[in-house]
Order: C-alpha cells, then structure tokens, then sequence
C-alpha cells in the first residue's frame, strides 16, 4: 500500500508499476513496456489480446478489443504534460497577487442558448483533446485535460450575463490556462450559439414633445387628501 501511495520515494518511476506488481500482470501474459521510455524498468504490462480473434474478417482484428495504450502514461512518466494542474507555491509573500475573477450570477434559468453552447464546448474539448493527445488518453483521462467541467460551467454562466466578448474577457472571467490558445475557437462557439444583447433603447430628445409632455406629467405635484375625523366629520382632525 506504501508503494502505492508513494511510488516515487518508494523508487518507481512509473506509477502504474505498483498495482500491476502487486496483481501480478506480469504474469498472465505477455508484457510490454510503456510507449514513454524513461527508465530500464518494465512499468506496464498488460495481458495478451484476443482481438484479432474476436472479428477474423479484419485484417487488425476488432477495434475495440484492441489493447489502447494511451499518449501519456502517467505524472512521473509525462510530468510536463500535468504542469497546468500544478498548484500555485504556498508563499504567497514572493509571488504576485493574481487578479480576482469577475463575479458571475449562477442563479438563472438555462435557456435552448445555453444548452447549445454547454453541448458545443462539451464536443470542443473532446475533439481537441483527441487532436493534442489521442484517443486512448481521452478515454483514460477525460477532456478535462483541456477544460475542466468547473471552467465549462462558468463559460456557460458569464456568456448568459454576456461578459464574454474578447479573449481577454474570457480569461480575466475564467483564469482558464488555455484561453491564449483556443481563447478565439471558444469565442467564435459563443458568438454562433448565443445572440448578442439587445441594444439600449435610444434617448429621448428634449425638445421632443412626447418627452416633455411625460417629463411634465412626472413632475406634477401630487393632490394630498384631507383628513376628516370619523366622529364629528370635521376637516383637520381625527377622532381619538
């Protein structure tokens, strides 16, 4: 269990290497090492694959019984394929204060605009997570490689107040770490998937009639009723 939870003190380099020892892959088939050779330590190992006896009328044998090793193998193998999750350094003190985000109302009801464009980015980060990686790695790992679902929900959710309307706005509203990139990809689904806001009505000129007919009726002085006491029907007092 230490092995585990600490491969890289415990001397692993690879952090597939504990759970596959300790459920002894190695030894219901034929192994083999991991695509992202780093070390002369046999990291992976998998069992032998049917596949090509699964559908005899394909030359590769079935697609998906095929064994899929993925892009990245893990954190100690790829580390800089993780650098965007690494957190930020405890001292604060050395570092400067980053920008707060734009606060966006969360409280609102969806509408068919909104569930166009969550469905639109949701499609975004699969494909380009197959195009940065392969498919093997989205299937191991997500499209949270690309975006996360929290930076998804709050693209949906400042796109709905309409704050999104340059790449700069996308990531001072998001803080997402690939807006530099495919900032213009994602503005370019919100412009397709949600209308702009309606102009402002235009100001009323003041020598319209119209407007100073309502300016004068909004500025009349209002008529203040008169008390009358209830008893005597005196004006000026009430009974007591």
């Amino acid at each position: 269990m230490d092995d585990l939870i600490n491969p890289r003190t415990a001397g692993f380099k690879c952090l597939r290497t504990p759970p596959n020892l300790y459920f002894g892959n190695d030894q219901i088939g034929a192994y083999f090492t991991c695509s992202l050779i780093c070390c002369n330590v046999l990291r992976t190992f998998a069992p032998e694959s049917d596949h090509a006896t699964c559908n005899r009328d394909l030359p590769e044998g079935c697609a998906r019984c095929k064994q899929q090793t993925p892009k990245i193998c893990c954190e100690l193998c790829a580390p800089d394929s993780f650098t965007s999750f690494a957190l930020p350094p405890s001292d604060i003190s050395t570092q400067a204060k980053s920008k707060k985000r734009t606060r966006v109302s969360q409280k609102y009801k969806s509408g068919p605009h909104d569930m166009a464009l969550r469905d639109a980015l949701h499609s975004f980060r699969r494909e380009h997570t197959v195009k940065l990686f392969d498919e093997p790695t989205l299937w191991t790992y997500g499209p949270s490689l690309i975006m996360s679902d929290a930076i998804l929900s709050r693209i949906v959710d400042a796109t709905h107040a309409h704050r999104i309307k340059s790449v700069e706005d996308l990531q001072e509203t998001t803080h997402w770490n690939r807006a530099a990139d495919l900032g213009a990809e994602v503005l370019a689904l919100i412009n397709l998937h949600v209308p702009p806001p309606p102009p402002p009505p235009p100001l009323r000129n003041a020598n319209d009639p119209q407007s100073s007919t309502s300016q004068a009726a909004s500025s009349a002085p209002r008529s203040v009723s008169i008390k009358r006491c209830g008893a005597c029907g005196a004006q000026g007092h009430i009974g007591a």
